[in-house]
């Protein structure tokens, strides 16, 4: 049997968000208003994740390690947003599916 690759093993641990989850965490405003990023070294030249601190409104801050897979995803996601002019101000205190 074969090692999964990356992307395999990304698609099959993909989560699912539900509505609900969604306006929860607008209604709790778990909303990102800033993050530090750092790059983890694998070793000098060789950078292997991300490292992504989110200040969240209330206070709160979480830490996300990203690959290199994750990332593109990521960035490509925000690539897509960005094209849509997409305006934090303009976010909705309800979502609607």
């Amino acid at each position: 049997m074969s090692k999964p690759t990356r992307k395999q093993a990304f698609e099959e641990a993909q989560p699912q968000i539900a509505n609900a989850e969604i306006q929860k965490a607008l209604d709790s405003g778990h909303v990102a208003i800033s993050f530090k990023a750092e790059p983890v070294m694998l070793s000098k030249d060789e950078i292997g994740f991300i490292a992504l601190k989110f200040a969240v409104l209330g206070g709160d801050t979480s830490v996300v390690m990203l690959d290199r897979f994750a990332a593109r995803i990521l960035h490509r996601l925000i690539e897509t947003a960005n094209q849509a002019d997409w305006d934090p101000a303009k976010l909705p205190t309800t979502f609607k599916a």
